[in-house]
Parts: structure tokens; C-alpha cells; sequence
């Protein structure tokens, strides 16, 4: 009788073991995941930061020739300089708008915290959505379409019932 006693107690001991280990298992996966879940975020917020980075130290820095329209340039030599520098202006646009497409991917994949995200990355999301000078790239056919569904969902929030 002593025997099955003490077989039992360290069957129970042993569940209880087993049981606690599985919570820790649990917690440590929770845990990691909320780390990588940072790291992404932190990732594409730095991503969509230089980009824009760039883009705003460029119109700084040609804002005034690039504002001249091209027939008013005097030789062609300086409207193939407007030209390039035009095309270079449009690739660092499209690069921003690719970070902030790459951020709404993730965020409907739900690789982020989707209420922080829209927290924190709602005013970036529609100011770039809604720039003028961003309709050419945002024209039908675009290809920013995670950027599109994003901002449509923050714009018209699910109706509450």
C-alpha cells in the first residue's frame, strides 16, 4: 500500500512538473513573439523614415530648379538635367511609397500589432495617401495596394451594431 502511495505522489509530482513546464513553454513563445513582432515594426518604421528622409532632403535640395517648368529652361542640356532629376525624384517617391506598402502588408498579414500600427503609422498612412503630389503614383492601376486597402480601412472604420 506505501508503494502505490508514493507511486502516486510522483505520478502527480511529475504531471505537475510536466504542466508547469508546458506554462513556461507558453509564456517564453509569447514572449519571443512579441519580440520579433518589435523588430518588425522597428524595421519598417526605420524603412519608411530614411525613405521619406530621402525624398524630403532631395525637393530641398533641387525645390527650385524642379519647380521651373521645363519649356521655360533655356537649353536642352538643363531640361535633360530637370529631366533626370525629375525621374530621380519620382524613384525615392515610389521607394516611401514601397516602405509604407511593405508596412500595410505587414499589417494585414497581421505580422504587427495591429492597434499600435494604427496608432501610430494612421497620420503618415493618409498624408501620404492624400498628397497631390503623390495622385501620379496613386492613379488607377497602381500598384500600392496594400497602402490603399490600409488607408480605406482607416478612413471608413467597420460600423459598430
Amino acid at each position: 500500500m506505501t508503494t502505490e502511495v508514493v507511486r502516486n505522489v510522483l505520478l502527480g509530482a511529475s504531471l505537475l512538473i510536466s504542466i508547469i513546464a508546458l506554462v513556461r513553454t507558453f509564456m517564453i513563445g509569447g514572449r519571443q513573439l512579441r519580440l520579433q513582432q518589435a523588430g518588425v515594426e522597428h524595421d519598417m518604421e526605420k524603412q519608411a523614415r530614411e525613405a521619406q528622409d530621402r525624398v524630403e532632403e532631395f525637393y530641398l535640395e533641387h525645390a527650385m530648379f524642379l519647380g521651373i517648368s521645363e519649356d521655360k529652361l533655356p537649353d536642352e542640356d538643363t531640361k535633360e538635367k530637370h529631366r533626370a532629376l525629375k525621374r530621380v525624384a519620382n524613384r525615392r517617391v515610389e521607394n516611401y511609397l514601397n516602405a509604407l506598402n511593405s508596412a500595410c502588408q505587414k499589417y494585414l498579414d497581421d505580422k504587427v500589432d495591429r492597434k499600435a500600427f494604427a496608432k501610430d503609422w494612421r497620420d503618415d498612412i493618409r498624408g501620404a495617401y492624400r498628397l497631390p503630389a503623390h495622385a501620379t503614383f496613386l492613379g488607377p492601376g497602381h500598384r500600392f495596394q496594400c497602402l490603399e486597402q490600409v488607408y480605406n480601412e482607416f478612413e471608413r472604420p467597420a460600423r459598430r451594431s
